[in-house]
């Protein structure tokens, strides 16, 4: 039986599809113009920090944090350009481009599976550009440091080298708070750390964003990722927050997003508020005028001054904290003796509730680990009250003792706790004790802090 021609009807609609395919074919190319047009402005923006900003060398201490600060983002422009420039060589022209991070390619696939480019098959295209970059940005790293070191001679305190002094702080760790830092100061850090994430809903900067950032070679990305370990500096003394994203199953390292602390990042940018997760147990005590002359003479200033100027005085204690715990009937003589210490000292005093953290809805131990932590980004004694409420039954109390001791010796240089009873004997040998600093350097910086008189 002959074929039947197509009817009228089978023809116009091939002839609609066909029309729809050209349609779509056109929309997805002026699409794609668009979006090289807006990369190109995505591109010119990142170049701030290397053309259309002067690198002036320089080696003068920086006038504050801010100037400081306004380098190591530069530094961090350069860097993102640098992984912009890689990211556009490395991907062809796709009409899909606009569903990225939706969408999951053929293309995508296949380039995932293929070998890894030697140099030898990178684009030349991108070479001097990427050449140029790298040298502005070994100049103004080199630039950085001169500068630091300069400011440090001048007497220049500095929030990032000052929390790297607190912490122990490696100088990747410090580029990693870096990164964190950049979006909550500008916005613009967000849409390309999304962009180079390939994921629109991803704002913040992933640990695998970061290892591109800052790590040149796989071998470097695998040491880095110990940077990341509970048990290391940034996560555990909780200047940063690593997030799974609440999934029932942890997803790769790689993958979990880097959250800067709140209290971290009012430090860095020279703002000091008491965190706000202690308002409710905490607060900064100014020493009342004329503490220091009307104590002078009482005994009990006497005895806890002197053990206080020769303990820091020696210098086997350079690099350790202690915690006194002061006992006796109810009276404001111990507050006192405290307050004058600080007066003479020209010490910040911060002063902690022990039975209102106790009942704080933070966990014991979190809420006496930022406390403490707090005195030492205020480089302030720590004074905590109420201690009766743990020494009085330091059995049943085990748990919060040890972890209220372990915080203060962490972080604060000299802590002072005050009991209202004789206290116990055993719980008392407990905290009067000193332990190692975690950093490198001193916690109290003021002229005439314990140890470092004038």
């Amino acid at each position: 039986m002959p074929d039947q021609p197509p009817s009228i009807d089978i023809i116009a609609l091939q002839q609609r599809e066909l029309n729809n395919n050209i349609e779509f074919r056109r929309l997805e190319f002026e699409r794609g113009e668009k979006e090289s047009r807006s990369l190109s402005r995505f591109e010119d923006t990142l170049m701030l920090g290397a053309s259309e900003q002067d690198v002036h060398s320089s080696s003068g201490p920086y006038k504050d944090c801010w100037q400081y600060l306004a380098d190591e983002l530069r530094c961090l422009d350069l860097r993102l350009r640098l992984q912009v420039l890689a990211q556009t060589h490395a991907r062809p022209a796709d009409p899909l481009a606009p569903f990225r991070g939706l969408v999951i390619t053929n293309t995508e696939i296949s380039d995932l599976v293929a070998p890894p480019r030697t140099a030898a098959h990178e684009p030349a295209g991108g070479k001097p550009e990427k050449q140029e970059l790298e040298r502005a940005l070994t100049q103004l790293e080199d630039e950085i440091a001169l500068r630091r070191s300069a400011s440090r001679r001048a007497g220049v305190t500095l929030s990032m080298p000052r929390l790297s002094e607190l912490f122990g702080l490696t100088r990747f760790e410090e580029q990693c708070l870096i990164v964190c830092l950049a979006p909550e100061v500008d916005r613009k850090y967000t849409k390309l750390y999304a962009y180079l994430q390939d994921d629109v809903t991803r704002t913040g900067a992933s640990i695998e964003l970061v290892l591109r950032l800052l790590c040149s070679s796989p071998g470097e990305k695998v040491d880095a990722r110990a940077a990341f370990d509970q048990a290391s500096r940034l996560p555990k003394f909780m200047l940063l927050h690593i997030s799974d994203g609440g999934n029932d199953s942890p997803p790769p390292l790689l993958s979990r997003v880097l959250k800067l602390d709140d209290r971290i990042v009012n430090f860095l940018i020279g703002r000091s508020p008491l965190d706000a997760r202690l308002e409710r147990v905490a607060r900064i005590v100014v020493p009342r005028a004329g503490t220091l002359e009307a104590l002078a003479a009482h005994g009990l200033y006497r005895r806890v001054s002197s053990f206080v100027q020769a303990y820091f005085a020696d210098p086997q204690s350079a690099r350790r904290n202690v915690v006194l715990y002061l006992h006796g009937p109810e009276c404001l003589d111990k507050r006192l003796v405290v307050e004058a210490m600080c007066q003479e000292s020209a010490l910040p005093l911060l002063v902690a509730d022990l039975e209102a953290m106790k009942a704080d809805p933070l966990p014991f131990e979190q809420t006496a680990w930022l406390v403490a932590r707090e005195a030492a980004l205020r480089s302030a004694v720590l004074c905590l009250e109420g201690a009766d409420c743990l020494v009085a039954e330091p059995e049943k109390h085990a748990v919060q003792l040890n972890s209220l001791i372990a915080a203060a010796k962490m972080f604060s240089r000299l802590t002072v706790m005050f009991g209202g009873g004789i206290g116990n004997p055993e719980a008392s040998r407990k905290i009067a004790c000193s332990c190692p600093l975690p950093g490198r350097g001193r916690i109290f910086r003021p002229a005439r802090a314990f140890g470092n008189r004038a």
